[in-house]
């Protein structure tokens, strides 16, 4: 399963995200945002994203968090 399906299944993603932070995450997939924005500004419009943003970039980006 490629990587960014499998941050549904993994981190538990549900629908409607706030529309600022699907913002930042379409931005991120694509491949428009470094690691480091997207952690800090994917959880600004509600903090309860904070894990989420780490359990996206661990599933993403395995090697870049921690």
């Amino acid at each position: 399963m490629p990587a960014h399906l499998a941050m549904y299944e993994v981190c538990h993603l549900v629908h409607p995200l706030h529309p600022v932070s699907q913002m930042f995450l379409d931005s991120f997939t694509r491949g428009d945002m470094t690691g480091d924005l997207f952690q800090r500004f994917f959880s600004l419009p509600n903090s309860h994203y904070i894990g989420l943003a780490e359990c996206i970039l661990n599933t993403l980006l395995p090697s870049t968090v921690g």
